[in-house]
């Protein structure tokens, strides 16, 4: 966070230097997933549960593969729903350590 404070503080510096407008924009991520309803997204989880459920894999080799295992954590590499739920994962991770309880520094505010 020091890092990005010390940046918006250097382009609003050269900003009014220079006499240019600058307009920025904060998104409030604790928020994003209030307004989804539950009964939307049911059968989503549903989807994704199926897709990752007694998933298993072997590893191929020289000589041939290995038997099978049951993979047991991880998202599947290549898979469009990846990213999501590396950020959905992420989301919860951030809220566990307590990021929504507003500690930090504030930009903007006295």
């Amino acid at each position: 966070m020091r890092d990005q404070t010390t940046y918006i503080r250097w382009i609003l510096k050269r900003a009014m230097e220079y006499g240019k407008t600058i307009f920025m924009c904060f998104i409030d991520y604790s928020k994003a997933f209030d307004c989804v309803y539950q009964s939307t997204v049911e059968h989503l989880i549903v989807l994704i549960i199926g897709l990752y459920m007694k998933e298993a894999a072997a590893v191929r080799m020289e000589y041939g593969n290995t038997e099978w295992f049951e993979v047991r954590k991880g998202i599947r590499h290549g898979c469009i729903l990846s990213p999501y739920l590396f950020n959905l994962y992420s989301e919860y991770i951030l809220r566990r350590v307590g990021f929504e309880d507003n500690i930090g520094i504030k930009v903007g505010e006295l």
